[in-house]
């Protein structure tokens, strides 16, 4: 609006003045007679009439027209003005539409790509833990068939030292009681049963433990000097509590 003004006044200051009118001139005398012509009486001042030349004023400019041509010029500027501000808009409209659709496409990728790596972050876990699962499973799976391994050792280890142990017993009592006491006659196989016992008890659930003890019982009895009376007594349970560990073992081994 500031522009449309000025145009405005500049068409006002550009437009002419209007003419102003003018005095007339004075008028000359009048010219003589010629010789042959008879003379005229002289004119006075009663009878010579004054004779006024009036100049024509100069045209007048159409004030209107100019007006009217100045406020079209002003219009057409205005308009092309107004046209190239509307023009301008609208680019900078279209610009910021394709920044703003260059930066949704680039949030919508960056935001694709963020979800790709959490999905392969997330399956790169899982890997992890199945390996770790699958790893904790081999271990667990080797350490109880090694605790069966040496536990099963163990177990025919003992059984072993109690079959020699008793054998010797049996063998004192078939020679009636000799030589020495039935304690002498355990002793070379004795110290080898109490460190396998030793042993299967600390592997032994609780079934196979109160089965050892039971046998360790029987041994202990035949430690001490006691009549052969009382070592066949003995001697007689032996089968009982042996078989009673051999199933307790079977059982907890999966032995059939």
């Amino acid at each position: 609006m500031g522009i449309v003004a000025f145009l405005l006044a500049a068409a006002v200051v550009a437009a002419p003045a209007p003419a102003r009118a003018v005095a007339p001139a004075a008028v000359p005398a009048a010219i003589p007679a010629p010789a042959s012509a008879p003379a005229a009486p002289a004119p006075t001042a009663a009878t010579t009439p004054s004779v006024v030349v009036v100049q024509a004023p100069p045209a007048t400019p159409d004030h209107s027209a100019i007006g009217a041509a100045a406020i079209a010029l002003v219009s057409a500027l205005s308009a092309v003005l107004l046209t190239a501000w509307l023009e301008s808009r609208r680019e900078a409209k279209r610009t910021a539409a394709a920044a703003a659709q260059e930066q949704a496409r680039w949030t919508h990728s960056d935001a694709q790509d963020a979800a790709r790596r959490a999905h392969e972050d997330h399956q790169d876990a899982l890997r992890r833990d199945h390996e770790v699962a699958q790893e904790a499973a081999r271990l667990a799976t080797e350490s109880r068939v090694r605790v069966h391994e040496i536990r099963l050792t163990a177990y025919v280890e003992f059984n072993a030292a109690v079959s020699d142990l008793f054998a010797l017993a049996a063998v004192w009592l078939n020679n009636g009681g000799a030589p020495g006491t039935v304690s002498d006659a355990i002793d070379p196989v004795l110290g080898n049963f109490i460190n396998t016992f030793q042993r299967a008890s600390l592997l032994a659930t609780p079934p196979v433990a109160a089965a050892l003890h039971a046998v360790h019982n029987i041994v202990a009895q035949l430690i001490v000097s006691i009549p052969v009376a009382t070592v066949t007594t003995v001697m007689a349970g032996r089968t009982a509590a042996v078989v009673a560990l051999d199933q307790a073992m079977r059982q907890e081994l999966g032995v059939a």
